[in-house]
């Protein structure tokens, strides 16, 4: 039982570290509130990205917001059909940030669309972002 007490508080160290040392993708401001992607390193690369998903106030402290879903679109081009994929997201401890996973398909411009919910009302977010 002790083990898995140690175990559980290390894990939710590592998670609150990642959390602090994420660096923002893409945000958006809408109407008072600011929607904001980060990544550990900062970019969304090709493959399965961890990503912070947070609504904050203009100064940047968070709002009470839930998250209905993140995701992103990459448009057809020539000889591509369209790529979509939605992220896999959990509340973090903080009011109005979500964690989770992003899988992107390849590297290039994407369109994101966080869509969430607040005192307020829904409302939806998109701002364009590239993977490299």
């Amino acid at each position: 039982m002790i083990r898995q007490i140690i175990a559980s508080a290390t894990v939710l160290c590592f998670a609150g570290a990642a959390l602090a040392a994420a660096k923002v993708v893409g945000s958006k401001k809408v109407g008072i509130v600011v929607v904001k992607l980060a990544t550990p390193g900062g970019a969304l690369v090709p493959g399965d990205n961890d990503v912070t998903v947070s609504v904050t106030d203009a100064k940047g402290a968070p709002r009470p917001a839930k998250i209905k879903s993140l995701s992103i679109y990459m448009p057809p081009m020539p000889g591509m059909n369209e790529m979509k994929a939605e992220a896999k997201l959990a509340p973090a401890r903080t009011p109005g940030v979500y964690t989770g996973t992003l899988p992107v398909e390849m590297k290039g411009p994407w369109t994101v669309t966080v869509r969430f919910e607040d005192a307020r009302g829904q409302h939806k977010a998109s701002f364009d972002v590239v993977a490299k």
